[in-house]
C-alpha cells in the first residue's frame, strides 16, 4: 500500500515517514503542499495523510481536486488538524476523508490510531512489503568474521527497515548464524548493527537486523524513501 504524506513541520513528517515504512508501508512524503496533485498523478497511492490548517485556500482547492478530479480516484484522506476545526472536519467528511489524526501529533500513538482509521475504511492490506533500495553509492558493510578472526568488506546491494542483502568482497567464504557489531557506511553516515543470515543465492547473503538502535532505524528509513523520492 502506496501512502503519501504531506506534513508541513519537518520533524512531524520524518517521524510519520519512518513509523509507516517500519511498519511496511510504500511511503512519499512531501514538504511542500504544491507537489501534491502532481506527485498523486505519477504513481497510485491508496491513502493521502494531509496537514491542514484552518483557512488555507490553496490547501482547499487540493482537497476538492482529489475529490472530484477522476485522476485521483481511489485516493482516501486522512487528515492531520486541530480538533477544534468542527466545520473543517465536516467538510473534510463530505469530501470523501475517511478520518483525522488530531494534534498535537503523538509518535507513541500515530501508528495505532493511522491503523484504526484504515481498519474501520476496510483498507487494511493483507499482506505488507517493506520499501527497499538497490541504488546506494559509496556505501560499504564492514564486519568482523569471529571464526576466522578477520575483518570482512562487502558491497550493500539492498536495503529496507528489516534486513538487508550484500556481497562480502571475498568470494568463497561461507557465512551464517548472527554478525555482530557490522557497520554499514553510506556517503556520510556509519550505522552500526546486528545482522542474522537467513539466505544465501549466488554469493548474495540475506540478512535480518538482530538490534539496531532507533536513532539508526529512523535514518534507514530516511535514506530508503528518499532514494525512491528521487525517481518520482
Amino acid at each position: 500500500m502506496r501512502i503519501l504524506i504531506y506534513e508541513s513541520n519537518i520533524k512531524i513528517r520524518e517521524s510519520m515517514m519512518a513509523i509507516l515504512i517500519m511498519a511496511g508501508y510504500d511511503v512519499v512524503a512531501l514538504r511542500e503542499k504544491k507537489h501534491i496533485l502532481r506527485t498523486l498523478g505519477k504513481r497510485p497511492f491508496s491513502i493521502a495523510v494531509i496537514d491542514i490548517e484552518e483557512d488555507d485556500g490553496e490547501m482547499n482547492n487540493i482537497i476538492e481536486a482529489i475529490y472530484t478530479d477522476d485522476r485521483y480516484k481511489g485516493i482516501n484522506i486522512i487528515a492531520h488538524i486541530e480538533e477544534t476545526s468542527k466545520e473543517i472536519m465536516t467538510n473534510l467528511l463530505e469530501k470523501g476523508a475517511i478520518g483525522f489524526l488530531l494534534k498535537p501529533f503523538n509518535e507513541k500513538d500515530f501508528l495505532a490510531r493511522f491503523n484504526t482509521i484504515i481498519d474501520k475504511a476496510n483498507l487494511k492490506p493483507k499482506k505488507l512489503k517493506y520499501m527497499t533500495t538497490k541504488d546506494f553509492d559509496n556505501s560499504e558493510l564492514v564486519f568482523r568474521d569471529d571464526k576466522n578472526n578477520r575483518i570482512l568488506h562487502a558491497t550493500l546491494t539492498e536495503l529496507s527497515a528489516v534486513g538487508l542483502k550484500f556481497i562480502p568482497n571475498d568470494s568463497g567464504i561461507n557465512l551464517s548464524g548472527v554478525i555482530d557489531n557490522a557497520s554499514i557506511y553510506i556517503g556520510p553516515y556509519t550505522l552500526n548493527l546486528s545482522i542474522s543470515i537467513i539466505d544465501k543465492s549466488g554469493e548474495e547473503y540475506s540478512g535480518n537486523f538482530t538490534y539496531v538502535s532507533l536513532f539508526n532505524l529512523k535514518l534507514i528509513c530516511k535514506l530508503v524513501h528518499d532514494k525512491h523520492l528521487e525517481k518520482l
